[in-house]
Formats: C-alpha cells, structure tokens, sequence
C-alpha cells in the first residue's frame, strides 16, 4: 500500500523531466535551422556577395558576378552563377566548391584543402588574348646600359726600396674558425591542396567569328602542399581516349 502511494509522484517527476528535454531538444533544432537561414540569407544579400566578387576582382583583375551561395555547417561552401564579361566574350563558371579547413578558418586564416570547379566555359576574343599577352611581356623588360664600362686604370711599378737592416716579421695569431650557422628548419608543409575543374570549355573567336573550341577538358592540378602530380586532359577528335598531359607540383611551382 505505502510502495503504491509512492511511486505516482516519483512518475510524475519523471515524466515532467522527459517533457522539459523534448521541449529545450526542439526549440534547439528550430534555433538552429533559424540561425542556418539566417545565414544563407546574410551569404546571399548584396553586400556579403559584393565582399566576395570584390575579392575575386583583386585575385584575377576582373569583375565579377555572382547569383547564389550556399554552404553547410562545418562542411562545404559553394557559389553559383559566376560570370565576368570580357570585350566580346566572357567567363562563366557553372559552379565553384570551396572545401576549408575549418580548424584553420576559426583562427582566421582562411584556408582551403581543394577548390572544384563545374561547368566553365572560357570564351575569349582574339584581341583580349593579345592584350594579355602584351602585358605578361611588359611586365619583366629587359633592361640594356648603354654605357660603356670604363677601363680599370692600370698600375704603375713602384721602385724597390733597399733597406739597411732587416726587420723582424710580426708574428700574428691564427684566425679563429668560422662558426658554423645552424640551417633553419624548413617549415612543415601540410597536406596537398587540390584544384579540379570538370566539364570545361575553351573558345576563341576574332568578334563574332569562332574559329577554336573544345569542350570536356578537365584539370586536376596540386596547388600547395606537398609533392604531387596532376593532369590535364583534353578530349581528341576521333579518338577514344583524350589526350593526358601531366602536371607536376615540386612544393615550389608547377
């Protein structure tokens, strides 16, 4: 009879603290989805993606476009609808996805263990070629002098001075060795970073005329980090296999 009477507050309290976890559990996930969204609605307004094609303007020196961004909590970041006008061209990129490292990210240094590219289409005018071009030339000019470099002026014999005595050589103490410098430790390279582009398209044409155009190229290139090899293949008329050309990364450059 007493063990009865007993247990119904015990439930009762029991029960409460179930219904107390449900309800803080559920007004958690509705915390969160609202601060997700809140989120894509700050990534996708007009000065968040100014911030970002404004970076991509001091990156590439073009100015840029963006429709949408999206990302997932700890996971990855992606931008849609990329475009940048060139004189009768321009860029697109179907899609770009940035995988940081997040442990390097909440430090503030932005860092990021790949970049795939989706859908490109490059589509360049002749004289925007040309103008590039012209300007990777004169950007190293070759500096010639045109001045002559004087001769060295010749020297004279001195006459031999004879002495009355000889004079007794100066004894000098021996140079101490040289003190070894210690090499400095080379920094530690982190894993490879990776950029990879896929359904690729490049076209040149002289105004409205197309005379070049292949599409299906693909790039797998190792940008950072340690020692890798990458490819770039580029699809061939008329045969099965597109045609590989490797790409080596020596920790240095390509």
């Amino acid at each position: 009879m007493w063990g009865q009477v007993s247990e119904k507050p015990l439930k009762k309290q029991g029960a409460a603290r179930r219904s107390r976890w449900k309800s803080w559990l559920k007004w958690g996930v509705v915390a969160l989805f609202v601060l997700y969204g809140a989120s894509l609605l700050v990534l996708n307004s007009e000065w968040a993606k100014s911030k970002l094609t404004d970076k991509l303007e001091s990156k590439s020196g073009l100015k840029w476009q963006l429709s949408k961004v999206l990302w997932v909590p700890f996971g990855d970041l992606e931008l849609y609808g990329l475009h940048s006008e060139l004189s009768s061209g321009g860029i697109e990129l179907k899609s770009i996805t940035l995988s940081p490292v997040w442990s390097q990210c909440l430090k503030g240094n932005p860092e990021f263990r790949q970049v795939s590219v989706d859908g490109v289409v490059l589509d360049i005018d002749e004289s925007c070629l040309e103008e590039f071009l012209k300007k990777k030339k004169d950007a190293a000019p070759l500096i010639v002098s045109s001045q002559r470099p004087e001769p060295a002026p010749q020297k004279r014999p001195q006459p031999a001075v004879k002495s009355s005595a000889p004079q007794k050589k100066k004894t000098t103490d021996p140079p101490p060795p040289p003190q070894q410098r210690k090499q400095p430790i080379p920094p530690e390279l982190g894993p490879t970073k990776w950029l990879k582009v896929t359904h690729a398209t490049l076209r040149i044409r002289k105004g409205e005329h197309i005379y070049f155009e292949k599409e299906g190229i693909e790039i797998s290139v190792p940008f950072a980090g340690k020692e890798a090899g990458g490819f770039l293949k580029i699809p061939q008329h008329g045969q099965p296999h597109p045609l590989s050309i490797p790409i080596k990364w020596n920790e240095k450059e390509m």
